[in-house]
């Protein structure tokens, strides 16, 4: 997903001109993104707004830093970094869209696109539910405020409970993606079988506060681990029996929970990661390059450029890994501008920098608790064949520990084709029922 973060500048426009809907569309690399922008005001007599990108399934992305002077609108987005500049045209806030070196035009008019035909989503929860749904607000790290719901099974608790921790970027508490609702098909499943469930909005997504922008998983595992601490003191859920569910980086985040919190009762790792960051990537570039038909020669130059880029950003600050990133970039003559503006941005990103250095294995290694490890035999993003056998190895002194690969199924769990990020929006199936079946089973044995 293409981070977006924005400044709108310069306008005729008063203040209060700025409340209100402002759509526009952005062209990167031949493909159009529709950006979809709400300001209102603030009890303080401010501004504050959500950014949507609308074919990236991206809503509610907070804003911060509002502003208008009647001759400038501005905000920032911290879930990214980009920047807009524009000036108010008497049509338009027409100006420029500056992220990671690269500038492109943008213009954001008044109003709201037209809404897209609903993409058929079949698994996707609907009421009336055969139990409870509570919004809840916990403490997060950081001084975050997160938001999330809470369902609870039908009769008398206290029940057993699960967290759901999602996977990278800024997702909110249905991790929703290309109108999939994974989380909310999950928490719908286990919860009809007995489980209470909580999911939540990342800190600076949706109605979560707090600053996205520079979380590193550290920080993630933060808002994790007071997630549990949020249900361990309800008289609803039943203390020792909570566990985590975490898909993709939330399956690397739930064993980091587990080492700082003993009470925990069980870990599922859906598509979690068993190997560093770096090497999940340079795997992801071999993987696409030759699913696109490159010829071996080209595979082989864009994983050794991968490699040299993460190389230069793993375990540094921000100044060495931007530094080596620019020594890299002179070495390499007629790189694409924009790949080399990306690199530039990647260097910047704590998140990124962090994610590429961390090695899961050693918290894997010290988990003495149920764990259930699912993957998809057609993941391209977490491969099983390289995380699979250290998965294992990691587990092998867990009394109860469970690595299993579900044939067909891609990154997501749903039955794929190719098993490419690209297919994740073209299959209607949310979750593989097998899928499910199997993590249900597995939690009500556990949890109960």
């Amino acid at each position: 997903m293409l981070s977006l973060m924005v400044v709108l500048s310069a306008g005729v426009a008063a203040a209060q001109d700025a409340v209100g809907d402002w759509k526009g569309t952005l062209s990167v690399n031949g493909r159009e993104l529709r950006l979809q922008v709400h300001i209102v005001k603030t009890p303080a007599g401010g501004l504050s707004g959500t950014l949507d990108s609308l074919e990236q399934g991206a809503k509610g992305l907070q804003l911060s830093g509002v502003a208008s002077d009647g001759q400038a609108l501005s905000f920032d987005l911290p879930a990214a970094s980009a920047h807009f500049a524009g000036v108010w045209n008497g049509t338009a806030w027409a100006g420029q869209w500056s992220q990671g070196g690269v500038n492109l035009t943008l213009a954001l008019e008044p109003g709201s696109f037209a809404p897209t035909p609903a993409a058929n989503r079949p698994q996707t929860p609907r009421p009336p539910f055969p139990y409870q749904v509570v919004d809840v607000t916990f403490d997060g790290g950081g001084g975050a405020k997160l938001a999330g719901t809470l369902t609870l099974p039908q009769g008398q608790g206290p029940f057993p409970a699960v967290v759901l921790i999602s996977g990278s970027g800024p997702n909110d508490r249905d991790e929703t993606l290309k109108d999939h609702k994974p989380f909310a098909v999950i928490a719908d499943a286990l919860t009809r079988r007995g489980i209470a469930v909580l999911r939540y909005d990342k800190r600076g997504v949706g109605q979560s506060t707090g600053v996205y922008a520079t979380a590193t998983s550290v920080d993630f595992a933060d808002d994790a681990t007071a997630a549990a601490a949020f249900l361990r003191a309800r008289p609803d859920i039943a203390p020792g029996r909570i566990g985590l569910i975490g898909h993709s980086e939330g399956g690397l985040i739930a064993p980091m929970v587990a080492a700082r919190d003993p009470k925990l009762a069980f870990l599922v790792l859906l598509a979690g990661p068993a190997i560093s960051g770096t090497e999940i990537l340079k795997l992801q570039v071999r993987a696409k390059a030759e699913a696109s038909g490159a010829a071996p020669a080209d595979v082989e130059r864009r994983v050794a450029f991968e490699a040299r880029l993460l190389g230069a950003i793993a375990g540094k600050d921000e100044a060495a890994a931007k530094a080596g990133i620019d020594q890299l970039l002179a070495e390499t003559p007629g790189l694409d501008p924009n790949v080399a503006a990306a690199s530039r941005q990647l260097a910047s990103s704590a998140w990124f920098r962090n994610f590429v250095a961390y090695d899961p294995a050693p918290a894997l290694k010290a988990l003495r608790i149920p764990v259930l490890a699912l993957y998809g035999d057609k993941d391209f993003q977490v491969p099983p064949a390289a995380n699979v056998p250290v998965m294992t190895a990691a587990l092998k002194g867990d009394r109860d520990a469970t690595v299993t690969v579900l044939p067909g199924l891609n990154h997501l769990f749903q039955l794929a084709d190719t098993g490419l990020d690209d297919e994740y929006g073209q299959i209607e199936e949310t979750i593989s029922p097998a899928a499910l079946d199997r993590l249900g089973a597995w939690v009500v044995a556990h949890a109960k």
